[in-house]
Formats: C-alpha cells, sequence, structure tokens
C-alpha cells in the first residue's frame, strides 16, 4: 500500500484541532481492468474538535491524473464533526469498466480533497487549507473501455444499434422520451472511453454523446484512538515523531494477558508487539521500528481481558 501523510493545521499553545489527510490505494501495481480502492481520511489529533462544512452534500470529492470526479463525491451532511482523537475515512472502489481509467498507462496519481471549509480555532470557518490536498500514486496499464451516455432521435435507432455494435457496447439503461428521443447508457469495451465519446458526438445519427463517471459507491468508517478505560500506565512513544525506533512503557495493574500490536491509520495491523502473559507491577519497555514503516500516523494498542490502551505515533521521512 502507498501511503502519503501531511499536517494540515499544527497545534499551536492554545487548545485547538490538529487535522491530518491521509492518501492510500490498496496497491502499488495493478493488473489491467483491476479495481482501484482508494481512500482519503481526514483525523484530528488535536484536544479541541473540528468540523468540516460545504454549502452542498458534495464534501470529500477526488480527480484521478486530473480528471475531475467531482460528481463522485460524499453524500454527508452539510456540517461534519471529527471529535479529538478520532477521524473518519472514505473509500471509492474504481472499476475500470465503470470510470473508463486509467486513460494512459503508467504512473497514475490521485488526489484527494475537501471540497468546503473548516473551522478555526477561533470557532469561524475558512476555505480548508490546500494542504488537505493529497495525492497518492501507484502503476497501472491503460484501459479500454467504460461507460457512455447516448443522445438520439428514434428514427435514427437502426444507425445507433449498429454504432453501438462497433464498440461491443451492452445497453445498462434507457429511457424513451415524450417527444420521440432516447437516452440510453452504454458499456463499452476495445476502445477509449474518451474517444469513443467524442467519435460518437460527431456523429449525424447521435444528438450527444458523454463519458459517465459518476455514480460510485462510496463508504464512510469513523477511526479512534481515544484510550480505553483506566487498567495500566502506557506511556507515549518516544521520540514523536520518529523516523527509526520509538521506545515506550507498558505498566500493568495485574498480571494478565495482553497482546501490545501496532495499527495504521487504517485500522490495520502493522506489527505485533507482544502476544501473552505480562507480568503486572513492573514496567515492560517496547519499540517500534518507524524505519521499516511508511510515513504516517499509527496506533499503539494494548487489549487484554481487563486493558484497553493506545498512542498515537507518527513516522516521517
Amino acid at each position: 500500500m502507498r501511503l502519503f501523510l501531511i499536517i494540515a493545521l499544527a497545534a499551536s499553545a492554545r487548545a485547538q484541532p490538529a487535522l491530518v489527510a491521509e492518501a492510500s490505494v490498496d496497491k502499488e501495481v495493478y493488473a489491467y481492468g483491476e479495481p482501484i480502492v482508494f481512500r482519503y481520511s481526514v483525523l484530528n489529533l488535536g484536544t479541541e474538535q473540528a468540523a468540516l462544512s460545504t454549502p452542498s452534500a458534495c464534501k470529500l470529492a477526488f480527480d484521478y491524473e486530473g480528471v475531475e470526479f467531482n460528481n463522485a463525491c460524499t453524500l454527508d451532511d452539510v456540517l461534519t464533526i471529527l471529535k479529538p482523537d478520532g477521524g473518519l475515512i472514505w473509500e471509492w472502489t474504481l472499476d475500470p469498466a465503470d470510470v473508463g481509467i486509467p486513460v494512459t498507462g503508467g504512473t497514475q496519481t490521485i488526489t484527494g480533497y475537501v471540497n468546503g471549509s473548516c473551522r478555526t480555532a477561533s470557532g469561524d470557518f475558512q476555505p480548508c487549507p490546500d494542504s488537505l490536498r493529497i495525492s497518492v500514486s501507484f502503476e497501472a496499464p491503460a484501459y479500454l473501455g467504460g461507460r457512455v451516455g447516448v443522445y438520439f432521435d428514434e428514427a435514427d435507432a437502426d444507425s445507433v444499434d449498429a454504432l453501438r455494435a462497433t464498440y461491443d457496447g451492452v445497453v445498462l439503461e434507457g429511457d424513451t422520451r415524450s417527444d420521440g428521443s432516447r437516452y440510453e447508457q452504454w458499456r463499452i469495451t476495445g476502445v477509449s472511453v474518451d474517444e469513443a465519446a467524442a467519435a460518437l458526438d460527431a456523429n449525424g445519427a447521435v444528438t450527444s454523446a458523454d463519458v459517465i463517471r459518476w455514480d460510485l459507491d462510496v463508504q464512510r468508517f469513523e477511526v479512534s484512538t481515544t484510550p480505553g478505560p483506566p487498567g495500566a500506565l502506557l506511556t507515549p512513544p518516544a521520540p514523536n515523531p520518529t523516523t527509526g525506533r520509538a521506545a515506550f512503557r507498558l505498566r500493568l495493574d495485574a498480571t494478565e494477558a495482553v497482546t501490545v500490536h501496532v495499527s495504521d491509520a487504517l485500522g490495520r495491523r502493522v506489527a505485533v508487539l507482544h502476544d501473552g502473559p505480562l507480568a503486572g507491577g513492573v514496567d515492560h519497555t517496547f519499540g517500534i521500528d518507524g524505519a521499516g514503516l511508511p510515513a504516517g500516523v499509527y496506533v499503539v494498542r494494548v487489549v487484554g481481558e481487563t486493558v484497553r490502551e493506545s498512542r498515537r505515533v507518527t513516522v516521517v521521512r
């Protein structure tokens, strides 16, 4: 997984939100036609709640190699609250057969951003900083195909059927209107969807044709790094941020079996530091190997029968 991190609003001497934006994909290299899972997250690492606002339902959006997916945004409420030590992850699955990308092969870049405003420490809303625009890159081959929307008159239906056959088109949906005109959505293969839409739009049998890159499903996940109830002393990892090893101490109230592990910002376990009984009443020292991890925010978690504790650590390069 490729993961890039940037701190958007640094905490000052007074308590305030500290927003961190992250972007990732599920692979570094994709095969032809393989769906691409893109995730964009905003975490609040400050001590005060943060808020995202937008004048429409389109709060989060992204562009893929310059192709804007403004219509593939989220449907969140107008105001989204990010609690301290919490945040949200948005996830899109980009199926090349649906969206007609990648347009060209090689290195691909997706950039996620907040399409709205952020509440500052003073309580005012201002445009979210450009630093919340964050990109992730990967490798994928060009895809030949996608979806097009085609408008035409019923009188030209035979000619349009012949055009559709040249693109191996399959009708996904259609609608005949009261004036005799018709709209159809096609899935085509064997040719760039942008080239096909331009050629169809220029054909006399077609009133107009457009590439379809909306109607994408988006999922939203809440994340939290808030410590659980007392039952152990877990010190913050130090140094933090770190480029290498970060150490922390754990003291249990009583002997019990615990798991000490490290998770990334998406909740995926990246390292297990201990799994089994641990004596109570004494300090146990553990270390995180930041040199072997991509840059990003990670969470140290201690989970046992009576213990649930967590601390954050940031790996930088």
